[in-house]
């Protein structure tokens, strides 16, 4: 008894000397965090994820796409806390609707995200998003505190002799994870709403894109249901609408101070700006969506913008579009104006072919 005792208390010991040890300053608060990994560490590990996911994952094959994506994210990252970083910017070739970062600045965002945005701004405020998840090292803390969940579950397993309370303990560590990445996710769109304003670009754009992307998750969620499946939605996105999340609002709105005065790039609802800007356009065409069987023919569905004209609605485009389900709604989706919207005479207008 006596020697489990002993044992108890040094494994207790081990665990408060690695939580002591595990202090790092924040790069964007500046507040002490709890981290167990330098930044020299961080990169590596990046570096690591990144082959696998190149692995598992294929790289959408578009060389000026690719190009057009990593100069916006660039803009971003050059102004943001960490811009000593090398970051690597990927289009992933997947129809979800998705955007991911990992340690160390490796950010990554799937065509099937891109169909639904409608100006650079909203691109950059989906890289700028993400880049805020690598400033503010979100994965690495949370890294960190499962690596700390998982010492203490060894050390109430020597406590109780029973190796299954490991595994509860490392079921309260999920739980404690999980529980704070409301507050994360909203970090990241107060920092993307900072680099957004830093490089010229309108902040507003932020609240643009996530009620877009908003749109698109009650669109899925509602159209799951109806297949039965489990719902595929962009990790960004809360259960209030941003029209309604007043928190969201607030934190965009402090980085309008940030805004410079030259060569403002502003978001799709200003006076000056076009529903689409002319490079964004271009990108919209150059991808399509590809179905497994559509792969093996080289053939598949392809973005195109025109203008809308007085005998046009999304009623009799759904009649004539390839799109193969739920076509008015997708349509809708696609051009910002869901559920009931109708595009307006002379409009840009994105259809599938």
């Amino acid at each position: 008894m006596q020697a489990v005792r002993l044992t108890v208390l040094l494994l207790i010991s081990i665990f408060a000397f690695t939580l002591l040890q595990g202090c790092a300053t924040n790069p964007v608060t500046g507040d002490q965090d709890f981290v167990l990994m330098s930044e020299s560490e961080e990169i590596s590990l990046g570096a690591k994820y990144n082959e696998q996911i190149l692995r598992e994952m294929s790289v959408y094959p578009d060389p000026e796409l690719a190009a057009y994506v990593d100069q916006v994210g660039q803009r971003i990252a050059k102004v943001s806390h960490r811009p000593q970083l090398n970051y690597h910017f990927t289009v992933i070739d997947t129809p979800t609707v998705n955007a991911f970062a990992l340690p160390g600045g490796y950010i990554y965002i799937t065509r099937g995200i891109l169909a639904y945005l409608n100006s650079e701004a909203e691109l950059a405020a989906v890289l700028g998003h993400e880049i805020g998840h690598v400033t503010a090292r979100h994965s690495v803390r949370q890294q960190s505190a499962a690596t700390a969940t998982g010492i203490a579950g060894t050390v109430l397993g020597a406590a109780t002799g029973v190796p299954g309370s490991q595994d509860l303990f490392s079921v309260f560590g999920k739980a404690m994870l999980s529980g704070y990445g409301r507050e994360q996710e909203l970090e990241s769109d107060r920092l993307g709403a900072q680099y957004l304003a830093r490089s010229g670009y309108d902040p507003q754009a932020m609240l643009e894109v996530i009620g877009v992307l908003k749109n698109q998750e009650q669109f899925e969620q509602q159209r799951a249901r109806e297949e039965k499946r489990e719902a595929r939605a962009y990790h960004g996105v809360f259960a209030t609408h941003p029209d309604n999340d007043k928190r969201l609002q607030e934190v965009i709105a402090e980085a309008d101070r940030l805004k410079t005065t030259a060569n403002v790039r502003v978001g799709r609802k200003a006076d000056n700006q076009k529903l689409f800007d002319d490079k964004f356009r271009d990108v919209a065409r150059s991808y399509h969506h590809l179905s497994a069987k559509e792969k093996k023919l080289a053939t598949g569905l392809r973005l195109a913008v025109t203008k809308t004209r007085a005998d046009i609605n999304f009623r009799l485009l759904a009649k004539i579009s390839p799109i193969p389900r739920y076509a008015e709604s997708e349509l809708r989706l696609l051009n910002d104006l869901y559920p009931t919207g109708e595009p307006e005479i002379g409009q840009p207008l994105k259809i599938v072919q």
